[in-house]
């Protein structure tokens, strides 16, 4: 009877420090997310401010700090909505232009037909 608890609770141990490695590795996940997107928005590909080696140092710890400042801010939302807001707007537009193309191509069935 002792070794069935002892094992239920080893189970329930292991599955919980499971759970906790499954969430930090998420959680690790969505942070390089978030630093791949910074790096989009900073423009990374562009010349590092300064010369030489040291400017691109100074570049990346700038760019560390910068990261670490917006994920303690937690601002995960600020980097989405502008993006998801401009597919709203990308989206909205292509659902009017492919109804004034609908409505053409009925007036010109209809005139065809009629005419």
């Amino acid at each position: 009877m002792m070794r069935i608890a002892r094992k239920s609770y080893l189970e329930f141990r292991i599955s919980e420090v499971d759970r906790e490695l499954k969430a930090v590795s998420r959680e690790i996940r969505v942070r390089e997310k978030i630093e791949r997107k910074q790096r989009q928005l900073d423009g990374y590909g562009r010349l590092p401010r300064g010369t030489g080696e040291k400017g691109g140092e100074e570049r990346s710890e700038f760019d560390r700090r910068r990261l670490a400042s917006f994920l303690g801010a937690g601002s995960i939302q600020t980097i989405a909505h502008p993006k998801f807001r401009s597919d709203l707007v990308r989206r909205r537009r292509l659902l009017i232009a492919g109804g004034v193309i609908a409505l053409l191509a009925a007036v010109w069935i209809l005139w065809k037909l009629v005419f």
